[in-house]
């Protein structure tokens, strides 16, 4: 991880400094590049402790395309608390939409009386929401001379849609049948992980192997909290890590398996915190990919674009860069598993990790 601690000392000493949405300010450079090799190690922070639980939950809940933090906590963390629907988040947001005079005094309370409780803990339609649910625009087409049938779908993705039936609350089940909700989501919505992993099997030599988290129908809206946003049927917030892109090399040697890399791209990243986690989580994102398609992970690139440190963590940076990294830890996963959507916390282990003491980041939201 030397090259992510150059990155970190190189926007310490020549970023600019600029106010923020935030309101904490941060020291930004335009645009970085990291490479990892994961055949050298798991790229895992080793100069401040970071739970190694941490980035394997917020990964499983991209990939189950869960958009309500309930699931984190169920998982073992708190990490999006922050930008979530709160019990008091609807009565500010009405009283700020009759203090902006966007609606009347008198429809205070039956527009309080309209908002649903499972809004609450809600983050919006963010990263894996949009991996697993995108809306199709060409169902606004009607085609009604199509026979749609099951059996006209790859048997992959009708068994992963299958499982994520199965994941529905009972009362969404009881008014659908297994057969229709397959036919809907098929052809309303794209599954771009499912596709993603059925196109690597059958096509692996493509240039085609891309997933896109950002949808701007869901760009926030300026002047609202991210709770707020998502009340407003928005993201919580514009998706930081916008896409990303698989791409497969030949085996390293004669009879080996493919080896498969993965690049994303982010528009805006802070590299004290949101860095370790996101190199960390998208390196297990493609140990994943890899180990259900039957490749080799290979290489990770990083790609973004306002690369910052917040101002409230400066002081953090300083005594981390003192501070020499540590051997690399080792993925473990359970060879068992084959299925990206039924891994669980203890299908994933992190190996011979050892680090510094905890730096205690603040974090900007």
């Amino acid at each position: 991880m030397k090259s992510y601690l150059d990155l970190l000392r190189h926007v310490r000493d020549h970023g600019h400094d600029h106010a923020d949405r935030t309101g904490v300010g941060r020291r930004s450079v335009f645009g970085a590049t990291l490479r990892f090799d994961l055949s050298e190690g798991f790229p895992f922070i080793t100069t401040r402790w970071v739970n190694p639980k941490m980035f394997v939950a917020e990964m499983l809940f991209f990939t189950r395309g869960w958009t309500n933090v309930s699931k984190l906590h169920e998982l073992g963390t708190k990490m999006w608390d922050g930008w979530a629907v709160k019990s008091d988040t609807v009565i500010g947001f009405v009283d700020k939409l009759v203090e902006r005079k966007i609606i009347p005094e008198e429809a205070r309370v039956p527009v309080l009386m309209e908002f649903p409780q499972d809004m609450v803990g809600e983050i919006g339609p963010m990263y894996g929401a949009m991996w697993r649910s995108w809306s199709r625009v060409s169902d606004q087409i009607q085609t009604p001379a199509i026979q749609r049938t099951v059996d006209q779908l790859p048997s992959d993705l009708v068994h992963n849609l299958t499982r994520a039936y199965q994941d529905l609350p009972d009362n969404v089940k009881a008014e659908t049948t297994l057969e229709h909700w397959l036919l809907t989501n098929y052809y309303s919505h794209v599954d771009q992980l499912n596709e993603l992993i059925w196109n690597l099997r059958q096509d692996p030599w493509s240039s085609r192997h891309c997933v896109t988290a950002f949808n701007p129908e869901y760009t926030p809206v300026p002047g609202y909290t991210p709770a707020e946003n998502v009340l407003l049927q928005r993201g919580s917030l514009l998706p930081c890590h916008m896409d990303f892109q698989c791409m497969v090399s030949p085996p390293k040697e004669e009879g080996g398996k493919l080896r498969l890399s993965l690049r994303w791209s982010q528009r805006s990243v802070d590299v004290p915190i949101g860095l370790p986690t996101n190199i960390s989580g998208y390196a297990l994102l493609l140990s994943m990919l890899a180990h259900v398609t039957d490749m080799e992970p290979y290489e990770l690139v990083f790609m973004g674009t306002d690369v910052h440190i917040y101002a409230n963590q400066l002081d953090g940076v300083e005594e981390q860069l003192t501070r020499e990294p540590l051997p690399l830890p080792s993925l473990w996963i359970n060879p068992e598993q084959k299925d990206l959507f039924a891994f669980t916390l203890d299908d994933i282990r992190l190996d011979n990790y050892h680090s510094h003491d905890k730096i205690n980041y603040p974090v900007a939201i």
